[in-house]
């Protein structure tokens, strides 16, 4: 994503065309529209989606092919039951996926026991 000092680059996150929370809204558009709307709307970059392919030749030639670059990605983050050396091992891999897209920048967000996901009435939860 190199451009002008200065510059502004702007980039999405495919969740504004494909719910990566809630599986059956992200069928309602491919990975290949998300991406091809992501440029028609002006931005020249993405954040890393589910649904995305997780092998990093693969998701380079799709993001090639809509002109647009992987800027970033969000990891969901298990450290409050986990140990760091668990937390290191299970971000591994898509590290390397970043890495190979040229992507340098990881949003990391704690969720172990976020409620969001959960399937119970929001009357029941914390």
């Amino acid at each position: 994503m190199s451009a002008a000092p200065g510059a502004v680059r702007l980039a999405v996150a495919p969740i504004a065309w494909r719910n990566d929370d809630i599986e059956e809204i992200s069928e309602l558009y491919s990975v290949a529209d998300c991406l091809r709307e992501s440029v028609e709307a002006g931005y020249v970059g993405t954040e890393a989606g589910r649904s995305y392919p997780r092998d990093p030749a693969q998701l380079k030639e799709l993001l090639d092919a809509a002109g647009i670059v992987m800027a970033s990605g969000w990891w969901s983050g298990m450290l409050r039951t986990g140990t760091v050396e668990d937390e290191i091992a299970r971000i591994d891999a898509e590290l390397r996926l970043y890495e190979g897209v040229g992507a340098d920048i990881m949003f990391y967000g704690e969720i172990d026991g976020s409620v969001q996901a959960a399937s119970e009435p929001l009357s029941r939860r914390p």
